[in-house]
């Protein structure tokens, strides 16, 4: 994340960013560099009225593939037994979904009004309406 010019992801204020900042506190990594952060799950339903919000149904909608499945027993599979096979198919599902978030993400970004700036040392968030 510190060498990102933007972190993109699905769901990913209030999922992936929590989960990242709380593996980087237990393994005392330390706090990452300010990075601009876009959540395509917030510009899909600020910007668009799909039936759903979920990256696997927009992507079908706007012809991307879906991503490969993970079952509850690959998890255990992997959890328990270390198995390569099942750890392959995580690699594909991880790869398949950054790829097809990306493209939902490609799609979707002409709509997003301001994009973010580039952060700067001492970069404060601005709050709409207030001076920083």
């Amino acid at each position: 994340m510190d060498d990102a010019d933007i972190v993109i992801g699905h769901n990913s204020d209030k999922f992936d960013i929590r989960k990242l900042n709380t593996r980087f506190l237990l393994h005392d990594y330390g706090v990452p560099r300010k990075y601009r952060q876009l959540d395509t799950l917030k510009i899909s339903r600020k910007y668009f009225s799909f039936e759903s919000n979920k990256l696997d149904f927009i992507n079908a909608r706007i012809g991307n593939l879906p991503k490969h499945e993970m079952e509850l027993s690959d998890w255990i599979n992997i959890c328990l037994n270390g198995d390569q096979r099942t750890l392959d198919k995580m690699a594909r599902y991880n790869i398949g979904d950054v790829r097809e978030g990306k493209k939902a993400y490609l799609k979707m970004k002409d709509w997003v009004v301001p994009f973010p700036r580039k952060p700067r040392d001492g970069y404060k968030e601005s709050v709409p309406g207030k001076p920083r």
